[in-house]
């Protein structure tokens, strides 16, 4: 079985992942979604796998204190291939890479998962006995088939999903102290002591879901991809992989999915669309953050598209926890379909990219996105003048595209600066209002003739890496899809020769019909 890690990197596959080479683990700003801790520090590592643990029933080592000191300049094979087949260069991971590459692998290791394409769609299509439960928590060991038989079944619970302690009785914690009752005891009780259970090792439902598509088949991740469209839940656009310094774009996953909307026209008629997503043209919003900042990004952008969904995962949701390993660096991708009433908050089709984690730590999708978006919304904290990101946001803000920033720091209403540029406090403000005031926004910023977004396009970027380009499952699959529209085409175009054949025919034979009743017309 081919290992799903890789201790490579490459210089000219330019990740997300080293971009903060300047910062240590324990420097690295708190992720807005869920004020996680920096990912694979040796806190969560700690509280996760015991360096002598193994999975026997997958025949593979776990991760020991060796291994996670071994050089990581030691080529190994993976299902992306070896360093010379990716034409990369050999270099030595940072502290903060290390630290990242063994977080992924300790989880890999809890979930029992080793290898790409290791889950395969016609497998999880088989109906055992697992088919038949459903439980809103199970064992750890059990997630990740929990979770696929949730989705494939289209349970939008299947994010939601909990670990089930066999230890965990329903009580409270209880720690008595026999002690006299002095102001000092109290005071220190109550805000001195930090005794109790930690969820510091419990494993992120995202990242349950990213674990489950990066080991899956192309089938799978299509399959899966369309579910979670079904389920009216963000999907994957930009995947780092978690153990290269490699981006993948999975274009083939969304080649199943329609997306329908109506609209009115200029004579207030109601007009029903229905288009293949990958193809759409629509108006796109990118949502970044830089530094750490004090609100939810997703949360508010979930206001945008669905009050009453939740979606883009945020750290208030269930499952949600303190640490996540594979999230950052990821885009995220969900429309907004209006309905055609009054009540929409946008008139027409609009598509909303979500990049997970600092953008400032991720400059090739931070890059690609700002490039292709028709409005940027950045959420800033109080930015220092030489700090490393207001020279990013200074280039954004003299572009000419439009750009609304978000300030965590600051309690104004919405403002506009200048020509195309808007500004919208959160501090200490009702989200109802901020959303109210960026919906408002990002309509004057598309009112105008936007430039437009097509999914399909950003496969045009060779810093990526795109699954129909780099997939044999992919490959085989439009292979094979492009011999049955030239065999469909065949079929079709011989079908309507013999149709305008028999109607040819079929008028000759009226005509010698008049013909001859005319003739006996005549004699008699």
């Amino acid at each position: 079985m081919a290992s799903f890690y890789c201790h490579q990197t490459g210089s000219n596959q330019r990740s997300s992942r080293g971009s903060s080479n300047s910062q240590s683990d324990e420097a690295k700003p708190v992720d807005e979604e869920n004020n996680s801790k920096p990912v694979g520090n040796a806190e969560m590592i700690k509280a996760t796998v015991p360096s002598d643990s193994s999975c026997s029933d997958m025949g593979e080592p776990s991760i020991n204190k060796e291994t996670r000191e071994h050089s990581m300049t030691e080529t190994r094979e993976t299902h992306m291939g070896t360093a010379e087949e990716l034409g990369t260069e050999t270099k030595k991971p940072d502290q903060t890479e290390q630290a990242m590459i063994t977080g992924s692998k300790t989880l890999f290791d809890r979930l029992h998962l080793k290898s790409r394409n290791e889950l395969r769609a016609a497998d999880v299509l088989q109906i055992t006995k697992h088919s038949l439960q459903s439980s809103e928590s199970c064992a750890e060991e059990e997630l990740i088939q929990t979770f696929i038989q949730k989705l494939l079944m289209m349970d939008y619970r299947a994010r939601y999903i909990t670990v089930r302690d066999p230890n965990e009785q329903d009580q409270i914690q209880q720690r008595h102290n026999d002690s006299s009752q002095s102001e000092c005891d109290i005071f220190e009780e109550m805000f001195l002591s930090d005794e109790g259970t930690s969820q510091s090792g419990q494993i992120h439902s995202m990242d349950v879901q990213m674990a489950v598509f990066h080991c899956a088949d192309g089938f799978l991740k299509q399959l899966m991809v369309t579910k979670l469209s079904q389920c009216q839940y963000a999907l994957p656009l930009l995947v780092p992989h978690p153990f290269i310094q490699q981006i993948e774009f999975p274009l083939w996953t969304f080649r199943q999915i329609n997306k329908s909307w109506k609209i009115r026209n200029t004579n207030n008629e109601t007009i029903s669309q229905t288009q293949q997503i990958y193809k759409t043209q629509t108006p796109m919003v990118f949502f970044f953050r830089f530094g750490s900042v004090s609100s939810s990004k997703s949360q508010l952008m979930n206001s945008l598209i669905n009050e009453k969904h939740n979606t883009f995962f945020h750290r208030n949701c269930p499952g949600s926890s303190r640490t996540r390993v594979l999230m950052d660096g990821v885009v995220e991708i969900a429309w907004f379909c209006p309905s055609g009433t009054n009540d929409d908050k946008f008139t027409d089709c609009v598509a909303f990219c979500n990049l997970h984690g600092d953008a400032g730590d991720h400059e090739k999708q931070l890059q690609i996105l700002t490039e292709m978006s028709s409005v940027n919304v950045v959420l800033l904290p109080q930015l220092q003048k030489n700090d490393r990101n207001m020279i990013k946001f200074q280039e954004l803000y003299k572009d000419s595209k439009p750009l609304i920033c978000l300030l965590t720091e600051n309690a104004s209403t919405l403002i506009e600066t200048r020509k195309g540029k808007y500004k919208i406090g959160l501090k200490d403000r009702n989200q109802s209002d901020v959303s109210e005031e960026l919906r408002r926004a990002i309509n004057a910023c598309v009112s105008e003739p936007p430039s437009t977004f097509r999914l399909e396009d950003v496969s045009k970027y060779s810093e990526i890496s795109v699954d129909v380009e780099d997939d044999d499952d992919c490959r085989r699959g439009k292979k094979t899809a492009k011999e049955d529209d030239k065999f469909t085409a065949k079929e079709k175009s011989y079908g309507n020769q013999r149709i305008i054949s028999a109607s040819s025919g079929e008028t000759v034979a009226s005509v010698e019909s008049e013909k001859q009743r005319t003739a006996s017309t005549s004699r008699r």
